[in-house]
């Protein structure tokens, strides 16, 4: 699959996950194609994608489509920061004793704002696209980024 060597890092950079990975490239990989057969219940692009989850494949191969690739970044990046929120939201506690206080939820409130952020991202590149405004968009990162 030579779209998921564009698509990965792309992931990995919209998801902060470089200086040390915590997700393979496989799982990424299967984000991905989650995310590729969701968002073509979404959007119409100029070739028709067929995606076989139980197969790990895409075809035609989008390698070519700057669009579909950065689309389904983004709704990858999305899903996993909102799974990281969830996940870190079921883990916070506040305790309090009296004037002492523990509370563990300004981690998950952190991820929550930057799971919006991303679902903003998101959100803007999927309108411009279906606007026609698809053609040479790049997608900007905190880190780095990816244009056509």
């Amino acid at each position: 699959m030579a779209w998921t060597q564009i698509a990965t890092p792309i992931l990995r950079e919209l998801i902060a996950d470089t200086a040390s990975v915590s997700y393979t490239d496989s799982r990424l990989e299967a984000v991905l194609l989650n995310s590729a057969h969701l968002i073509c219940r979404e959007i119409s692009f100029d070739s028709d994608y067929t995606i076989n989850i139980l197969a790990s494949s895409i075809s035609p191969d989008p390698s070519n489509d700057i669009n579909f690739i950065n689309l389904v970044s983004l709704k990858a990046a999305v899903i996993t920061t909102g799974s990281e929120w969830k996940s870190k939201a079921a883990q916070a506690i506040v305790i309090k004793d009296g004037p002492s206080t523990i509370d563990t939820s300004k981690g998950a409130d952190s991820l929550m704002e930057r799971a919006k952020y991303t679902l903003d991202l998101y959100t803007n590149a999927k309108n411009q696209y279906i606007a026609g405004n698809g053609t040479g968009y790049s997608v900007s990162t905190p880190i780095g980024f990816y244009s056509n």
